[in-house]
């Protein structure tokens, strides 16, 4: 195992124990669109403390879909527009 593989690895564990399984979840499906789990991760969480689970429209990975295809994969940007959405 080399030294970047050990450091992804701490990496991984550090973002695993900072989020939720349910947000880890769901960055591992959008993981895609983003630069890392982590930044995923971020979104998801921002996602979720912004819409309830309970609602029906509830679809981070729609969002981040849709983002990703209007701004051409620039995902920059996606966690403050949370907050100005209507």
């Amino acid at each position: 195992m080399s030294v970047i593989d050990i450091v992804e690895e701490i990496e991984n564990g550090c973002v695993d124990n900072r989020y939720r399984d349910e947000i880890l979840d769901t960055a591992r499906e959008i993981e895609e669109y983003f630069d890392s789990v982590e930044h995923a991760a971020s979104f998801a969480a921002a996602y979720d403390r912004e819409y309830s689970r309970e609602n029906p429209s509830y679809d981070p990975a729609g969002y981040a879909e849709q983002w990703a295809d209007s701004f051409e994969g620039d995902m920059s940007g996606i966690v403050d527009s949370l907050s100005h959405e209507d």
